[in-house]
């Protein structure tokens, strides 16, 4: 409340405090499950309500629909993803092309329509983990031990993406939210100034300011 609720700009919807947890079903189960979690939540709406400010608005960042129900009888109250590339695989090897991943978009998105809970969809502006690897590291990375599939951050990598296709991408999510959720009527996009996960929106030297004028272009 102090450092960031009393900012004048700080989000809000449906006049509430918009605040999203990464992980909440681990947040849930470590305060004990979804009863005992709704009523931490009811605590902190009473102590803002005394300090004069608006009741929360938790969103959850999930990866699939399991949780969803549950969530809500915690006192969430939307969900979203944190991207798309992390919530399922494109294709089988470890190079996918954006074009198949913006495809992915609006499937992954329609598996949140008839959950319980509104869902904000999230565009991935690209993928690539791979600052983050051990030096040497061979290439193809191996799969992690006694699983056929690969640890982060030793995952696939996104190629091809570029400002014309994310901005189709943020149309179609556009699109969507306004078909689904017009009451919310918001989009999350992965990522500001994600360097090491290889998602920005920031200018850089291949194409300066071209996925923030996508992004005006789209929301403007």
């Amino acid at each position: 409340m102090e450092h960031y609720f009393s900012q004048p700009n700080y989000w809000t919807v449906e006049s509430r405090l918009f605040f999203s947890l990464f992980e909440p079903v681990r947040f849930v189960e470590e305060l004990g499950g979804a009863a005992r979690t709704l009523e931490l939540l009811n605590v902190v709406d009473e102590r803002l309500q005394r300090s004069g400010f608006p009741l929360l608005h938790l969103n959850a960042m999930v990866w699939d629909p399991s949780p969803v129900a549950m969530l809500r009888d915690a006192g969430f109250r939307s969900t979203t993803n944190y991207n798309i590339t992390s919530t399922g695989r494109v294709s089988a090897g470890l190079i996918e092309r954006y074009e198949d991943l913006v495809m992915a978009h609006p499937i992954k998105w329609r598996q949140y329509v008839e959950t319980p809970l509104p869902y904000l969809p999230v565009v991935t502006m690209g993928w690539d983990v791979t600052p983050r690897c051990e030096k040497d590291m061979p290439w193809p990375f191996p799969s992690a031990p006694g699983s056929a599939t690969h640890a982060y951050p030793y995952g696939p990598v996104v190629i091809g993406n570029t400002p014309e296709l994310f901005g189709q991408l943020c149309h179609m999510a556009r699109q969507h939210i306004r078909q689904t959720c017009p009451g919310l009527n918001a989009v999350f996009i992965n990522a500001w100034n994600e360097w090491t996960e290889g998602c920005y929106l920031l200018p850089e030297k291949r194409y300066g300011l071209a996925y923030l004028q996508a992004v005006r272009e789209a929301f403007g």
